[in-house]
């Protein structure tokens, strides 16, 4: 989810506060297919496609127009926010108040080190830094990659040689949209699915982003690694409603040395 959010703010420069919703919305379509009889294959491409189509939606619709405003980041966060709760109501009223569950991924355990873990838990923990690398290398070796990072590095410049930055935004979006519905696929076989499941993995999402360094994936892989040590320690040690406090003390610390983030560009 926090590539998708870092790759946003990279090409646009603009934070989707919308991106929480969603997960939210990829785990309910990929529930509403199997609940239909699909496989989770199927419903796992059905998440994927409908979130990213949703969020090309929005792009267009809400947050293309105000690009060109010159507090576009404060109304864009604005519009987007209130995005994500008509969101949340909507699914409230399509899917009702009742808690949905996805199926398991994979079933049983493997024991490690003399440790049980969950065959969901490796699947997951194999699958999403997978979609990392395939995301990597879509912006490294692909045309339509290199196209997003030119209009990334250059606006103006990107139209003199014939890219334009309208259709690199919708591409964009399309891709952070289809990521957040694949971890939402993810999640919603982790946890109930239920309308305001995507605030916390957006607020966490948000903290990786800035604390890895905004526009670089390398940064956002770092932080969320970082971010994850931190939330494991702190869990076991403070307690759960402590998290969220050591979370934003470290981050405000690092900011502090390094206002661009671990990884981010000192430009």
């Amino acid at each position: 989810m926090a590539s998708g959010l870092s790759i946003v703010w990279s090409v646009t420069r603009v934070f989707n506060f919308a991106h929480g919703s969603y997960i939210m919305l990829g785990a309910y379509f990929a529930w509403s297919l199997i609940d239909i009889g699909q496989p989770l294959l199927i419903a796992g491409i059905g998440a994927v496609v409908g979130t990213g189509l949703i969020a090309v939606v929005y792009e267009i619709v809400l947050i293309r127009p105000l690009l060109k405003s010159e507090s576009a980041i404060l109304m864009v966060s604005v519009t987007t926010l209130a995005a994500a709760m008509i969101n949340i109501n909507s699914a409230q009223m399509i899917w009702g108040p009742r808690v949905k569950q996805i199926p398991r991924l994979a079933n049983g355990t493997i024991e490690i080190f003399n440790t049980a873990v969950g065959t969901q838990d490796i699947v997951i923990a194999v699958v999403a830094p997978a979609a990392i690398v395939v995301l990597a290398a879509f912006l490294r070796l692909t045309r339509l990659g290199f196209a997003l990072r030119a209009v990334e590095q250059n606006h103006d410049l990107s139209r003199l040689i014939g890219i334009a930055p309208k259709l690199a935004y919708s591409v964009t979006h399309a891709v952070s949209g289809a990521l957040a519905g694949f971890a939402g696929f993810l999640l919603g076989a982790v946890v109930t699915v239920v309308p305001t499941m995507g605030n916390d993995p957006l607020l966490k999402a948000f903290i990786v982003v800035v604390l890895g360094g905004l526009g670089s994936i390398t940064g956002t892989v770092v932080g969320a690694y970082a971010v994850g040590f931190v939330i494991a320690i702190s869990q076991y040690t403070l307690g759960l409603y402590w998290t969220p406090v050591v979370l934003f003390f470290i981050l405000i610390i690092i900011l502090a040395f390094r206002p661009t983030g671990l990884l981010g560009d000192r430009k």
